[in-house]
C-alpha cells in the first residue's frame, strides 16, 4: 500500500523471456536480473507499468519480477507477504538452489550475481537449511546426511545433467543474441 509519495512499478510475468531466467538470491519472493528495466529498452509487450499514489494498493502475483523506483522526493509504503499454498515446497526449491549455486558465487566475477543483502552460507549450513526445509515440507524428521546424499544423487542423474547442459547452451545462445 502506498501511504505517501509515488512509486513507479514495472512488473514482468514469470515466463518473461526479455529478462532472462535469473534465480538469485535464493528466496522465492525475490528474483534478480542483470538488466535494469528502468534503464534498458523494455519491449512494450513484455511487462506492466504502474504508478502508485497515496491510497493505492498493488498485489504482486507470485513469482512476478518487479522493479520499483521512487518518483517523488520521498515515499512511504507498506508491504505484507502472505503465506500461500506451496510455500513449504518453494522453500525446498530455495534450499536446493542455495546448495547448488553457492559454490559458483564464492568467487563471482560480477557483483550483480548476488544481492548485497544475501548471505552466502558454507556447504554444511546450506545442507542444514535444506534439511530443515525438507522436514517442514514432509512433516517428518530428515537426517542431514540423508538430505545431503539425496541431493547429490538427484543432481548427478544423467537426465538432470543433460537438462542442465541444454539450458547452459540455451543461456549462452540468449546472451549471444543480445550482442
Amino acid at each position: 500500500a502506498q501511504l505517501a509519495g509515488e512509486k513507479c512499478w514495472l512488473l514482468f510475468a514469470p515466463d518473461s523471456k526479455w529478462l532472462g531466467a535469473h534465480r538469485l538470491p535464493f528466496e522465492d519472493s525475490s528474483t534478480f536480473t542483470d538488466m535494469d528495466p528502468f534503464h534498458a529498452e523494455v519491449p512494450a509487450e513484455s511487462g506492466l507499468h504502474v504508478v502508485l499514489c497515496p491510497g493505492d494498493v498493488l498485489v504482486v502475483p507470485r513469482h512476478w519480477f518487479h522493479a520499483v523506483e521512487c518518483i517523488s522526493e520521498w515515499s512511504l509504503s507498506l508491504n505484507q507477504w502472505l503465506d500461500a499454498p506451496g510455500d513449504t515446497e518453494e522453500r525446498v526449491h530455495e534450499a536446493i538452489a542455495r546448495c547448488l549455486a553457492s559454490p559458483f558465487l564464492e568467487a563471482r566475477p560480477e557483483a550483480w550475481w548476488l544481492n548485497p543483502d544475501e548471505e552466502l552460507l558454507d556447504t554444511s549450513e546450506n545442507i542444514e537449511y535444506l534439511t530443515s526445509a525438507l522436514e517442514v515440507h514432509l512433516g517428518c524428521e530428515v537426517p542431514s546426511v540423508a538430505a545431503h546424499a539425496a541431493l547429490l544423487r538427484a543432481a548427478t542423474r544423467p537426465e538432470v545433467i543433460s537438462t542442465i547442459a541444454g539450458l547452459v547452451q540455451s543461456e549462452l545462445g540468449r546472451l549471444e543474441s543480445k550482442k
